[in-house]
């Protein structure tokens, strides 16, 4: 799943910066860059991520962080910021982190990851099932198999038929948390518990889920990195 970024900093020099740091840490990244917070303003609920200083001319950080919560914004808030005196205002705005400039790389990286791990696992899935439409917690979703015409959502909770295809839900899901391991079948990397010769057995379901021999290899080295970058997720 993409995650839209906001920057708010008036120095460019810093918007460059962090801009340069997210990219690298997932080029897939949506970043928009704004120097003013009145800019941002205008339309910021399509981010998950914001990061903005404190200290701006025209409207301060904590004043846009303010309007934003005012306006139902219920993403994270990440200042940035010289000063630590400014915590307890903070506080009133459900900022999730503070990043002191200049920007130290290992709290940026442990600031991202914490940020995201939190987005992922609070994601909503609209699904449009045979049934109706249905509200699913993304971390929820075990695995999903094609039947036929229709593509069956395998969850914590149950299943959902589907009409859309293998290939709609993988364009959906994104090749990050999912991962295809079979022409009828796709899984949740997170849910992995076993990993046979060719087959894979999933958590919290009874399910034995084939996997291509030619895939086979992609899918350890899939999970394996998974593991290394996300182990805390599950």
């Amino acid at each position: 799943m993409e995650l839209c970024v906001a920057i708010c900093d008036d120095e460019q020099i810093i918007t460059d910066d962090l801009k340069l740091r997210l990219l690298e840490y997932k080029p897939d990244f949506q970043i928009d860059v704004f120097h003013s917070g009145k800019n941002l303003l205008e339309n910021p609920n399509k981010y998950d991520i914001i990061f903005l200083d404190i200290e701006m001319p025209e409207m301060s950080g904590m004043e846009v962080a303010t309007e934003l919560r005012n306006a139902n914004y219920n993403g994270h808030l990440i200042f940035l910021t010289s000063h630590t005196e400014f915590m307890p205002d903070a506080f009133k705005v459900k900022a999730f982190r503070f990043l002191r400039k200049p920007i130290n790389n290992e709290d940026f990286q442990e600031t991202i990851k914490e940020a995201e791990k939190e987005i992922i696992n609070n994601k909503k899935l609209i699904v449009y099932s045979t049934d109706g439409i249905k509200l699913i917690n993304l971390n929820d979703l075990i695995c999903f198999e094609t039947i036929k015409y229709n593509t069956y959502l395998y969850t914590k909770d149950g299943s959902i038929e589907t009409r859309k295809s293998m290939r709609e839900w993988m364009e959906i899901l994104g090749t990050e948390h999912f991962i295809q391991v079979h022409k009828s079948f796709g899984i949740a990397l997170r849910y992995i518990d076993t990993i046979g010769a060719d087959y894979i057995i999933m958590r919290y379901t009874e399910m034995k889920v084939p996997v291509s021999r030619r895939k086979i290899g992609n899918v350890k080295k899939a999970f394996f990195e998974y593991i290394k970058k996300y182990a805390l997720f599950t």
